[in-house]
């Protein structure tokens, strides 16, 4: 199963040879961590009283809506999830409770909302007229931008319906992104995935059909299940075969194995992950074959066929040494609002909650202000200098850039640094290296990470 918990020097992390990490699940620096950052009622008056005093400021925002209905019982999913959609209609009315608290708030008098994006779970298997309740909402109570960008999740379950697809068209959904992680059967069985292939492709001809932006999913990493099974051939051909469909983007990323029912599984039966350098070989390689096919690579998991932006990680990571502000909406989300950062509570109290929803909640430091939009520049792949020498006391995170330059995972420019092709087999390292020591700590003591030696 690799090293859990296992304390990382920066040095280590930012060597030639350096391991590859999988962070947590839903990890943003600054951190919410489970106990030092917990829900106390001096913090949520501190925090409304932080939204009631209003913002001169005009600024770009997004909001993120979190549906946790599911059909499925995919075992490396550890997102927050609930499965009687019977509860549908109740939960949408605590949506809408939620959006309409913070929009009396004059923190957002000013803001600009240019995303908005429903994750899950499954987003699309609500009834139209729910999820047209929870749009009107945002849109009657916020300012959104006219041409703002709408993003939804689905699954090969749910997209099929006519009734979703019209609404997903006649509302101009900026683009639906389908969670099929792979087109191999044997993958499919061995994580339990609901929809058949049957289901998956008629999904993408009906989408196509429609002339939908259309992402899909594809997982790599997956343990090895039998004696048979090869991660890179199965994951090169799933690329393959997304290229040939002519889908608009792949958002490519890494399992992660603790937290989920896959993990129980991992251990019982004692499984064993792809290596090191056959990780790297493969995310070279796949990489290279998007680029030959025409895709640009955003974000650490982002190719898009065409030019676009993908708001969800540049909100959540920063773009340019800048964070947009997100509005997390539903159970579990994260949110980050100026000074503040919030977790919501899980499903159940989300739903039996009668006030505040909150699960963490963290003020952030004068520091924490300042690098929060600078960290996580390895997600977005690159920074200026400007957007460094905003920042004042910046002389520890230029020594770390230099060890990343003689390490050859990033390069110079004129005016900014970017990875390299290595740098991009090592971003989450490189994003743990560019933490305090203090925080990279908590880090490893609090939480399972995966280092693949």
């Amino acid at each position: 199963m690799g090293n859990l918990n296992k304390f990382v020097r920066k040095e280590t992390l930012l060597a030639r040879d350096a391991s590859k990490i999988l962070l947590p699940h839903q990890f943003y620096y600054p951190q919410l961590f489970t106990v030092a950052d917990r829900f106390t009622n001096e913090k949520r008056e501190d925090f409304q009283n932080y939204l009631n005093q209003g913002n001169d400021e005009s600024k770009e925002m997004m909001i993120y809506v979190h549906i946790p209905f599911c059909d499925a019982h995919c075992s490396f999913c550890s997102f927050d999830k609930a499965y009687d959609l019977n509860e549908i209609s109740k939960y949408v009315d605590c949506l809408i409770s939620e959006l309409e608290y913070y929009a009396q708030c004059p923190y957002f008098s000013r803001k600009i909302i240019k995303s908005i994006h429903f994750g899950g779970g499954t987003p699309t298997i609500l009834p139209p007229e729910q999820m047209e309740r929870i749009v009107k909402g945002i849109y009657g109570n916020f300012n959104v931008e006219k041409n703002a960008i709408m993003n939804i999740e689905g699954s090969a379950t749910t997209l099929w319906r006519k009734e979703i697809l019209d609404y997903i068209k006649s509302n101009n959904f900026s683009r639906v992104s389908v969670g099929i992680q792979t087109f191999d059967e044997k993958t499919r069985a061995f994580y339990g995935s609901s929809a058949s292939l049957g289901d998956v492709w008629k999904t993408l001809y009906l989408l196509k059909n429609k002339s939908i932006v259309t992402y899909i999913d594809v997982m790599y990493g997956y343990p090895l299940f039998n004696e048979t099974y090869s991660d890179y051939n199965r994951v090169m051909k799933d690329i393959e075969t997304a290229a040939d469909i002519g889908v608009d983007g792949i958002e490519f990323g890494q399992l992660y194995p603790f937290y989920n029912p896959m993990e129980q599984v991992i251990k019982s039966r004692n499984m064993q992950f792809p290596g090191k350098q056959e990780l790297i070989t493969l995310i070279q390689d796949a990489t290279q074959f998007m680029y030959n096919h025409g895709y640009t690579q955003l974000t650490q998991y982002g190719f898009v066929h065409s030019e676009g932006e993908i708001i969800l990680e540049n909100a959540y990571y920063g773009k340019d040494g800048k964070n947009m502000d997100c509005l997390a909406l539903g159970s579990g989300a994260f949110g980050s609002l100026g000074e503040w950062k919030y977790r919501n509570l899980f499903y159940r109290r989300y739903m039996e909650s009668k006030g505040n929803r909150y699960l963490q909640l963290k003020h952030l430091s004068k520091y924490e202000m300042k690098m929060s939009g600078i960290v996580g520049f390895p997600k977005t792949l690159g920074i200026s200098k400007d957007a460094l020498e905003r920042v004042n006391d910046n002389q520890p995170f230029k020594d770390t850039l230099q060890q990343l330059l003689n390490a050859e995972m990033l390069e110079e420019e004129e005016r900014i640094y970017t990875l390299t092709r290595k740098g991009k087999c090592y971003i989450d390292n490189i994003y743990m290296a560019l933490m305090s020591e203090e925080e990279r700590k908590n880090i490893l003591k609090t939480m399972k990470i995966h280092i693949i030696e």
